[in-house]
């Protein structure tokens, strides 16, 4: 039986989401899902604000070091410090799974020894691996069966904020530990994008923290991610519709505030309680940059320090074209950030939840005096370079506002995202994974899936393999196109998102509140290398 076979092979899970699409394909409107959605065209070229879409890889072939790695999966009890104890994942030894550092070139050789009684595998999030390499079941290749090893290779690219986790079983796999962090440095002596002094020379880092943010429900054992409803948690609702301080109707920012979180949420830093996680600690007139991954398989965070603000040059990994400062950052899950803590005095800082029922997610923060002064680390080396007043957080602010029109491309795609509505489903273009129809494309083409959340909650939406540009909101383009791997769409919202097809294979798209996932909202994108 081939992958191709097995993965069409019917399942007590597919029969059900099969029926589910039919119930909802009645009740809740199928055809005018069906009129949303148009075919492929191809469009004029457009002018744009000297911006286009790259049409190659911005990385390199292997030209480093070949590392080989060993990740030894097993099963334990872990024991959280004031909380409960359940049976969980550990690689090497660790929960969550440890970090992976490499430098953009390297050849990869990673051997996945599963030890558990269960099968798994291990996606790359934000890393262009060979499709064979990418980790989804029956897509790129079978489950790793207990007592079996697989190896990956790869060559780690593009540099920037990655991370790994499990693609099978992914809403008990993930919340009980098959996650880490995957941090690839630029080459020696190569720019990463960083904020400048006035003088021109990047900002350095005294201190730097990964905090991979995620939550389990209050009996991990039996529901790793907690009580769900309709809404899947405060990922969507009708809040989000209702704008904000994104402007334009809040564009591109957060949804579904208003419900808060589901009660009674962990909310772990790096594995640990919020509570029990130690401070972070930057040197006297020092700067701390924190990489912030969100690991949760359904929550949101949405994060302030009180006076500090941040300065955001990295989104998913990917560079700014310059950096933009925020008054607080919004991560829907398996977004990341890279952000500079800038604090505006000495002494200690808390980096909390503004999401209602997030209150035990809390992080602190301690800023020492520089020389017995207290001198904002904004304003050493000359604080006029930097970019001017913080915003809330939006996807709209982050582009720097509006621009004039769309950059041009071979290919257009809608994609309608639909379900929900008191069914245990969720559609992309009507139909729920796997039984899905592949979307075929071109090698070399540039391609625009037209996004459309017709569903009262958000979707953080992944594309494998691949960044994407996210290039307009609600119709309006922006000045500066996003650079990503994983966005998310609010309610009633229409965006697009613009890729190069530049490494061949068969693509997953789905959403990463993983329920939704798991209920049906995936589809593949393919395409072959030309001869």
């Amino acid at each position: 039986m081939t992958m191709d076979d097995e993965r069409l092979r019917p399942t007590r899970r597919a029969f059900l989401k099969a029926a589910g699409v039919a119930l909802f394909s009645l009740a809740a409107g199928y055809p005018l899902v069906r009129a949303l959605i148009r075919e492929p065209k191809p469009i004029e070229p457009a002018a744009t604000d000297g911006w286009a879409l790259p049409s190659t890889p911005p990385w390199p072939p292997a030209v480093g070091r070949e590392r080989r790695i060993r990740l030894v999966v097993t099963r334990d009890v872990v024991r959280l410090p004031g909380g409960p104890s359940f049976p969980a994942f550990r690689v090497n030894g660790r929960f969550p799974a440890p970090e992976i550092r490499a430098t953009e070139g390297d050849r990869l050789i990673i051997d996945v020894v599963n030890r558990t009684d269960a099968p798994l595998t291990f996606h790359w999030h934000g890393v262009h691996t060979p499709p064979a390499m990418d980790g989804v079941p029956f897509v790129s290749q079978e489950p790793i069966p207990p007592g079996e090893t697989f190896v990956y290779s790869f060559v780690a690219a593009p540099r920037g904020t990655r991370w790994y986790h499990a693609h099978v079983d992914e809403v008990r796999q993930i919340p009980l530990g098959l996650f880490g962090p995957f941090i690839i440095d630029p080459p020696a002596g190569e720019a990463e994008g960083r904020p400048e002094e006035s003088g021109g020379r990047p900002w350095e880092a005294e201190a730097e923290a990964i905090l991979m943010l995620h939550t389990l429900g209050p009996d991990p054992e039996n529901n790793p991610v907690g009580a769900l409803t309709e809404g899947s948690g405060p990922v969507g609702g009708m809040g989000g519709m209702m704008g904000g301080p994104g402007r334009m109707g809040g564009m591109g920012r957060m949804g579904g505030m208003g419900g808060g979180a589901p009660p009674n949420l962990l909310y772990l830093v790096n594995g640990l309680p919020a509570a029990s996680f130690p401070p972070l600690r930057v040197p006297g007139g020092g700067r701390l940059r924190l990489r912030l991954i969100n690991a949760s398989a359904t929550e949101p965070f949405w994060l302030e320090a009180p006076g500090a603000h941040f300065l955001v040059d990295h989104v998913d990994g990917n560079a700014l074209p310059e950096p933009v400062p925020f008054g607080d950052l919004f991560l829907a899950p398996a977004e990341r950030i890279d952000a500079w803590f800038v604090a505006e005095r000495s002494g200690t800082f808390a980096i909390r939840s503004k999401i209602p029922g997030q209150e035990a997610l809390r992080i602190s923060v301690e800023v020492a005096k520089a020389d017995g002064e207290s001198i904002p680390p904004s304003d050493r080396g000359g604080g006029s370079h930097l970019p001017g007043t913080a915003e809330s957080w939006s996807y709209w602010a982050l582009a720097g506002g509006a621009g004039t029109a769309l950059p041009a491309v071979d290919r257009v795609v809608p994609m309608v995202l639909s379900g929900g509505m008191m069914m245990p489903v969720w559609t992309i273009n009507g139909e729920a994974y796997p039984r899905v129809t592949p979307t075929r494309i071109g090698e070399g083409e540039r391609v625009r899936l037209e996004l459309f959340n017709h569903s009262m909650v958000d979707h953080p939406m992944h594309l494998h393999g691949h960044t994407f540009w996210v290039t307009s909101i609600q119709g309006v383009p922006l000045r500066r196109p996003i650079p990503k791997d994983t966005v998310n769409v609010r309610p009633m919202e229409r965006m697009t998102i613009d890729f190069v097809a530049n490494n061949p294979g068969r693509w997953l798209f789905h959403c990463h509140q993983l329920v939704h996932m798991e209920q049906g909202m995936a589809t593949l994108i393919e395409y072959r290398k030309q001869a």
